[in-house]
C-alpha cells in the first residue's frame, strides 16, 4: 500500500454486512499498517457512537473512515459536517449506496487506495428534523420496503430491497401526502415521497439520478398513484432512473421542504429510520470534507 502520512481511525460497525465488516476492518488495518501515519481501529456499539469516535478521530487530526453500510457512513458524515475533519469510506455493507455514488469500490484493495491516494471532494449533505444524512431520505410504501429489509436476514444486497418492495407493494393502501416546495403546496395520492441528496438507495436504485452532491439542492421525488400491476412493471426500471418517464413521478429541486401524510410514517435516511413524519428537509451546502477516486466522476 502507499506510504502516506495520514493516520487512520477506522470506524467499524461489527454487525453490517452480517458481520463482514468486522473481517474487512481487520483486514484494512493490515493494509494500512505499513503507511506513516498508522491505523487504529475502534468498534462501535451504536450509530450515535460511531458520531463521537469521528468528532475524536477529527480532534487527533486523525481521517476519520466509515467501515460498514449507508447508516454508518452517513453517521460519520453527519457527525464531521461543518468541521475541519476528512472522512473515508471502505464500503461493506447491504446497500453500499453512497459509496458507490462517489465512485469509492466494494473491493478493498481499491477502497484502501483511495485512502492513501485519493483527492478530497467537498459535498452537500442534508437533514430531516434536524438528523443529517448523505443520501435520500423517504417514507410512505419505502417506510414499510426499510422496515421488512431490516428484519430479513437471509437475503442480502439488492436482493433484500427487491423482496422487501414485493411484500410491501401487496399490502399497500395509497396514503395522501403534502409537500411545501420551493413556495408551492403539492397535495397528491399515491407511494412515496423522496428527498435526495445522492442518486440512489435501497442496493442501487437509482430514485434520483439526475441528483447532484455539489448543487446546493435537494431532489424531491414524488410518486402518486397508479395500479400495482403497473408499480410492479415500474419497479426494475428504478435500477436505470427510467421509472422517470411514468407519468405518475414527478421531480422537483429545491433547498427545503416539508411533508405531511394522512397517517403516520417513518422516515428513513441513509436506510435507518431518524425521525417521523411531519418533517422538515434541509440541504446543507458544502458540508463535508470526503476522499474519492482521482478519477471519480461529479455524482
Amino acid at each position: 500500500m502507499r506510504s502516506t502520512t495520514r493516520r487512520f481511525t477506522l470506524i467499524v460497525n461489527p454487525a453490517a454486512g452480517n458481520g463482514r465488516a468486522d473481517r474487512v476492518a481487520a483486514e484494512a488495518q493490515r493494509l494500512l499498517a505499513g503507511t506513516d501515519g498508522g491505523c487504529a481501529l475502534v468498534r462501535t456499539t451504536h450509530l450515535a457512537q460511531a458520531g463521537q469516535l469521528a468528532r475524536e478521530a477529527a480532534e487527533e487530526g486523525r481521517l476519520a473512515v466509515a467501515v460498514g453500510g449507508d447508516g454508518l457512513v452517513g453517521r460519520v458524515a453527519g457527525a464531521l459536517a461543518f468541521t475541519d475533519g476528512l472522512m473515508g469510506v471502505l464500503p461493506c455493507g447491504r446497500g453500499n449506496d453512497i459509496a458507490g455514488f462517489l465512485g469509492v469500490s466494494v473491493r478493498l484493495t481499491e477502497a484502501c487506495r483511495v485512502l492513501t491516494a485519493g483527492v478530497e471532494r467537498r459535498i452537500d449533505l442534508a437533514e430531516v428534523n434536524g438528523q443529517r444524512f448523505a443520501s435520500i431520505a423517504s417514507g410512505g410504501i419505502d417506510s414499510a420496503v426499510n422496515a421488512i429489509a431490516d428484519r430479513t436476514r437471509f437475503l442480502d444486497g439488492r436482493a433484500v430491497y427487491t423482496y422487501a418492495a414485493f411484500r410491501a407493494l401487496a399490502v399497500w393502501r395509497q396514503a395522501e401526502f403534502r409537500l411545501d416546495a420551493g413556495g408551492e403546496t403539492i397535495t397528491y395520492t399515491g407511494f412515496s415521497f423522496g428527498v435526495a441528496n445522492g442518486t440512489t438507495y435501497g442496493g442501487g436504485m437509482r430514485l434520483a439520478p439526475d441528483a447532484r452532491v455539489d448543487d446546493a439542492l435537494l431532489d424531491v421525488v414524488s410518486i402518486s398513484h397508479m395500479s400495482k400491476l403497473r408499480a410492479l412493471r415500474a419497479f426494475p426500471r428504478m435500477y436505470r432512473g427510467t421509472h422517470l418517464r411514468e407519468p405518475a413521478v414527478t421531480v422537483r429541486r429545491v433547498a427545503e421542504v416539508s411533508v405531511e401524510a394522512d397517517r403516520d410514517f417513518m422516515v428513513y435516511a441513509d436506510g435507518e429510520p431518524v425521525t417521523r413524519l411531519p418533517a422538515v428537509f434541509k440541504a446543507l451546502p458544502q458540508a463535508l470534507r470526503i476522499l474519492v477516486p482521482a478519477q471519480a466522476t461529479r455524482a
